[in-house]
């Protein structure tokens, strides 16, 4: 009857340890799991009563739990079960007399090899998990990182036109689900063609630079800024009514000369830009019509005498910060 007992307990600490792993508790499973094994070889030689055989077969599956935790749980843990085991085996056989017909020198050496390699093979299967994890960590960041490339540009650190086309298709689906407007402002450096012909093109670079940092430091966290191409930009402002806008694009019209650029520990001229602005929406409904919308208003700023800005849809209409 007692060793029924014992299989019933046993069998249900190892069900309780399958339903705990199914539900994600991995490390409470193994620890009741290595319980479960511990426990049983030394309740069936207290259910024996001694150490006759065959009971004494029992104790040399006090190894056994130790493999299974060096497979499951940590060395350290490992470490102290196996102590646990030998002392348990060492205080037994002092106990009893030498005429009891069990091989102890022989049990010890099995559990203490048993014990020992369990540990070795349990730190070269951390090393192996951590050497793993450590990879997933470097192709997980490289990836993140190549995704930032795709989107970005090197140059200025703003999102790149591809990005600008695909996220406003998405803007204005939800602006139109929720009935809500969106801005878009198309800016372009005047005369940007003199930046490279007087100082190079390391100069340009450098003034494109600085305009990306300065777009990126005053823009809403809903705001998408791009480089368009060349030394166009483009600002794309989810919820953004026309008046926002315009005194937005007049705003960056105004601050725009005061921008400090510099190449080589030389400052750079101060500049002046265009822009253009279109609303959805009002001046398109789609990406295209709403960008070609800002961009021939923007080129028609820059007919108008530049340095200035212009509303979509109005063939001579300007507008500064009071409109």
């Amino acid at each position: 009857p007692g060793h029924l007992i014992l299989m019933a307990v046993l069998q249900g600490l190892f069900g309780l340890a399958f339903v705990v792993n199914r539900r994600g508790h991995y490390t409470w499973a193994a620890h009741i799991t290595v319980v479960a094994g511990a426990v049983g070889p030394w309740s069936s030689w207290a259910i024996e009563g001694g150490l006759a055989s065959p009971a004494a077969l029992t104790l040399a599956y006090t190894v056994l739990p130790v493999w299974l935790c060096g497979a499951l749980l940590t060395a350290r843990v490992t470490g102290a079960l196996a102590a646990v085991q030998l002392a348990g085996l060492v205080t037994l056989g002092l106990a009893y007399p030498a005429e009891v017909p069990v091989t102890w020198p022989s049990l010890l050496i099995f559990v203490m090899i048993g014990s020992v390699l369990s540990i070795v093979v349990n730190v070269v299967h951390a090393r192996d998990l951590a050497q793993i994890d450590r990879q997933k960590l470097e192709i997980s960041q490289s990836e993140g990182l190549l995704r930032e490339q795709s989107v970005r540009d090197p140059l200025t650190g703003l999102f790149n036109r591809r990005f600008l086309e695909k996220t406003m298709a998405s803007v204005l689906r939800r602006a139109g689900r929720d009935q809500t407007p969106v801005g878009v402002i198309m800016l372009d450096v005047d005369h940007f063609k003199r930046v490279n012909d007087t100082r190079g093109h390391a100069a340009g670079d450098a003034l494109r630079r600085a305009l990306g940092a300065w777009l990126r430091s005053g823009v809403r966290e809903a705001d998408v800024p791009c480089r368009y191409g060349g030394e166009e930009f483009a600002l794309i402002l989810p919820g953004a009514s026309l008046e926002a806008t315009l005194h937005r694009a007049e705003r960056l019209r105004v601050e725009a000369p005061l921008l400090s650029a510099e190449q080589g520990g030389r400052p750079l001229d101060p500049i002046t830009v265009s822009a253009g602005v279109a609303v959805f929406p009002q001046h398109g409904q789609t990406p295209g019509a709403l960008l070609g919308a800002a961009d021939a208003a923007l080129y028609r700023a820059k007919r108008a005498g530049r340095d200035r800005g212009m509303l979509a849809g109005h063939d001579a209409l300007e507008f500064d910060a009071a409109d």
